[in-house]
């Protein structure tokens, strides 16, 4: 079963495949292994359009979804 999840937000919509997608692309250009992930933790703030992630309780980022 694939299951599609977008968040709403003030007429814009957020599809949080696209932004996982990204934090792993994130992880794979500074030379990590994407099996190297063991939890990834997604942090959505559409008030400031702004992604937050935290991957194996240790490594923390943020992007702008704009």
């Amino acid at each position: 079963m694939k299951v599609a999840k977008y968040l709403q937000f003030q007429g814009e919509e957020i599809n949080i495949e696209s932004l996982e997608k990204k934090i792993k692309a994130i992880w794979k250009d500074a030379g990590k292994l994407q099996k190297d992930i063991k939890t990834l933790k997604i942090y959505i703030k559409p008030e400031e359009s702004t992604c937050y992630y935290v991957i194996n309780d240790s490594e923390k980022g943020n992007f702008s979804m704009n």
